[in-house]
């Protein structure tokens, strides 16, 4: 079991999981009493107080998924900012989702559809709204 860290959200990540957590019916039980432990813990800061190692939306974030030994880069973004390139996911992917809140050298765990998942954050990158990292 993943060590429980109280996690730091943005305003805005804060309010696009709460109502991702009300709208999604199909979310797995595991994921989504991870979310609602995430959204009833964590310490809420505006975008200028949120420390440079910590994941939010239009990061960067290196990922090692221990489970299968992977190691994979994935930029989280809002839909007003995708356009489908190479390692772009969106706030609401179960992934995003779950790396939200946490900080370089973070254990993570979540539920995708290979089954639960443990990941470790490498490294994050927070880029400005509309900043590519090539």
């Amino acid at each position: 079991m993943v060590r429980e860290t109280r996690l730091i959200l943005t305003e805005t990540d804060f309010r696009l999981l709460t109502e991702f957590l009300m709208e999604d019916l199909h979310m797995p039980v595991y994921n989504r009493k991870k979310l609602q432990w995430k959204l009833k813990t964590a310490r809420i800061v505006d975008k200028e107080w949120l420390p440079l190692n910590v994941v939010t939306t239009n990061s960067n974030v290196l990922v090692l998924n221990t489970t299968k030994n992977q190691t994979f880069t994935v930029h989280i973004v809002s839909p007003e900012d995708y356009d489908g390139s190479s390692h772009q996911i969106l706030v609401s992917d179960p992934l995003a989702v779950a790396l939200l809140g946490y900080s370089r050298g973070e254990d993570v765990e979540c539920e995708l559809p290979s089954g639960i998942n443990r990941l470790k954050v490498l490294s994050v990158c927070q880029l400005s709204t509309g900043e590519v990292l090539v």
